[in-house]
């Protein structure tokens, strides 16, 4: 199979698994065919394996360093403003220790924000502009990012 978008998507049919084919789902093999995408860049594959490992879901053990050096490559490599947010969440909350740098988080929510990521405007307001009032920590980030909202 030469065609990413093909492997991506049948990644999440594996993964999923069918009832009416009498697939049962199979975690592992989705991650081995995810786990190629990533290694070619393939730009869905690593905003997808990002998530997985901020939420340490999906078969995956919990990595918050690994999930924004792969959400910055979605960023910096595709342009990906979805990347862009989670990045500045993740730099902004100081899950990664030693990587909230404040000009570098505005440039990520800003793209974020232009680009009209649900929740990019709502969170710059809440928790970068108000930091020291609040912190961040929803029990999924999927979840959180899932339940967001366009201002």
């Amino acid at each position: 199979m030469g065609d990413f978008d093909a492997m991506y998507e049948v990644s999440k049919q594996v993964r999923k698994g069918s009832k009416l084919m009498g697939y049962l789902p199979l975690e592992l093999e989705a991650n081995e065919i995810l786990i190629k995408l990533v290694r070619k860049s393939y730009d869905p594959a690593l905003y997808e394996y990002a998530l997985n490992l901020l939420d340490g879901s999906g078969g995956f053990i919990k990595n918050e360093f690994l999930a924004l050096n792969l959400f910055e490559e979605s960023f910096l490599v595709h342009g990906n403003a979805k990347s862009a947010l989670m990045a500045a969440i993740i730099r902004n909350e100081s899950l990664v220790p030693g990587t909230k740098k404040v000009r570098y988080i505005d440039e990520l929510i800003t793209f974020a924000i232009l680009n009209y990521v649900a929740g990019a405007q709502a969170y710059q307001k809440q928790y970068i502009k108000l930091d020291y009032l609040s912190d961040l920590n929803p029990p999924s980030w999927r979840v959180w990012i899932d339940n967001q909202a366009l201002n």
